[in-house]
């Protein structure tokens, strides 16, 4: 039952990923590209990952973890990186001030202890959005 659970709050986590992403696409005007493929690719990708390496009866051998280090924290980073930087790019045209991805991105990978920080940051940019 805890797996489950727990299966359950990762796709929704990264369920709100994907939607933040195509919000944020969405209310700063950028266009579809192969990047958001790439980017949906990867969360689905994250999916996987966490729901059948951890949970499988290999997930007691060494190399199923090692595979499993090995495949989540580079695909973590990079979603992670891709809505940081839309993120920063939407403050930078919607309110004028440049803020440091990285700082964005280390949110993102850290979202239970991030969203408190994310979460004013995007409430900011979509009221500045209803306004235009």
């Amino acid at each position: 039952m805890v797996t489950v659970l727990a299966d359950f709050s990762n796709a929704l986590q990264l369920a709100w990923l994907y939607q933040l992403n195509v919000d944020l696409g969405r209310h700063c005007g950028f266009r579809s590209s192969g990047t958001e493929n790439r980017f949906a690719a990867m969360l689905v990708a994250l999916l996987v990952i966490l729901v059948f390496i951890p949970n499988g009866q290999a997930a007691e051998t060494w190399t199923a973890w090692f595979a499993f280090i090995a495949l989540f924290f580079p695909l973590l980073y990079l979603t992670s990186a891709h809505v940081a930087q839309k993120l920063v790019a939407c403050e930078a045209a919607a309110l004028g001030h440049q803020r440091s991805r990285g700082g964005a991105t280390m949110m993102f990978m850290f979202l239970v202890v991030g969203i408190w920080f994310l979460q004013p940051r995007i409430k900011r940019l979509l009221v500045e959005a209803a306004h235009r």
